[in-house]
C-alpha cells in the first residue's frame, strides 16, 4: 500500500511540471467504485463491496481537438466469500495501480470523449 501511494505521489510530482512532460493540463480524479461477483458454486455465497479510486491524469495536445490522456490511478476493490464447508468468511481487499493511456476528442471546451487501454 505504501509503495502504491509513493508511486502515485511521484507521478503527481512529475505531472505537476507540465512543460517537462509536455502535458497541457493536469486533472486529479477520485471517487467510489463497486465490485460485483458471481460464484460458480451453489455452496458459496459471494458479495462485492464498495472501494475507492484516486489518481492523476495528464493531457497532451496532439491537435486542436485531439489529446493524449495518460495517468496513474490507485483503485481499491473489495470482495467477500462465505462457504458452507469452510469455517469463517474470506474477505479480499485488492489494491490496483492502473495506468490509463487513452485518446480523447474534445467536442468543445467542456465536453469530450475518450477511449483506449488501461494497464493494471
Amino acid at each position: 500500500m505504501k509503495k502504491l501511494i509513493a508511486l502515485l505521489a511521484g507521478f503527481a510530482v512529475l505531472a505537476s511540471a507540465p512543460s517537462a512532460l509536455a502535458f497541457s493540463d493536469i486533472a486529479i480524479t477520485a471517487g467510489a467504485t463497486t465490485t460485483d461477483t458471481t460464484p460458480k458454486s451453489d455452496s458459496i455465497d459471494a458479495s462485492g463491496g464498495t472501494g475507492f479510486f484516486a489518481g492523476v491524469h495528464g493531457f497532451m495536445e496532439m491537435s486542436p481537438q485531439f489529446y493524449l490522456r495518460a495517468g496513474a490511478v490507485v483503485s481499491n476493490r473489495m470482495v467477500s466469500y462465505a462457504s458452507d464447508g469452510v469455517d469463517g468468511d474470506l474477505e479480499y481487499n485488492i489494491m490496483n495501480l492502473e495506468a490509463p493511456i487513452t485518446a480523447m476528442y474534445m467536442f468543445n471546451d467542456m465536453i469530450g470523449a475518450f477511449g483506449g487501454a488501461r494497464l493494471n
